[in-house]
């Protein structure tokens, strides 16, 4: 049953539905080639009520696009919504991405073999315990995303972003010099990995 106060929008919502077929009609009569209407005999009747048609047509018309606009007023209300918070979200996401390339310069030098080791093993995740120094400073800076594993045997992996960069920016860590002498190179980095290694 229909409320009183629902019947306003009760007849808007079928004169919306209702505004389309008069709107297409109205204006097949008002376009239709005046050949095409006499052999409907239907030339004098536009003829005679021409400003009725068009009248019709632009009422039509417009009543329309109102009903259009209000049946997909709520759902445009939440696309620009989560449009707007995709927007939130990847500037914070490049604020932050930038404020960790900013760290990369200020790394100390075992910071570095980290990033040197997974670099040159091409490895996005090392495992070392959560309590490491260096995992702890390189995921206060936001370098890693969260994994899961025990305290002693974490993966530590690197944003998606912040590897790619990495992985692009590659000749920046491991440079000639490391290069120069591959074996010395390697045992550097074996040195470090087993440093982590509690038994």
């Amino acid at each position: 049953m229909i409320k009183f106060l629902d019947v306003p929008t009760f007849i808007f919502s079928l004169a919306g539905r209702f505004s389309a077929p008069v709107a297409i009609f109205t204006g097949l009569l008002l376009s239709l080639p005046d050949s095409t209407m006499q052999a409907m005999r239907l030339l004098e009747i536009r003829n005679g009520h021409l400003s009725e048609l068009w009248l019709g047509f632009i009422y039509s018309t417009v009543l329309f696009l109102c009903f259009l606009v209000k049946i997909s007023f709520p759902s445009m209300l939440r696309i620009i919504s989560v449009c707007f918070k995709a927007l939130k979200v990847g500037r914070r996401r490049r604020t932050e991405f930038r404020k960790i390339i900013d760290h990369l310069h200020g790394l100390s030098d075992r910071e570095k073999l980290w990033i040197k080791f997974c670099l040159h093993r091409n490895q996005q995740t090392f495992i070392a315990p959560q309590t490491s120094a260096i995992a702890i400073s390189l995921t206060n800076k936001g370098f890693f995303s969260e994994g899961v594993g025990s305290s002693v045997s974490y993966p530590f992996t690197f944003r998606a972003d912040v590897w790619v960069y990495l992985t692009q920016h590659k000749s920046s860590f491991i440079t000639s010099a490391d290069l120069s002498d591959v074996k010395q190179f390697e045992r550097s980095l074996d040195a470090f990995a087993k440093s982590f290694r509690l038994y």
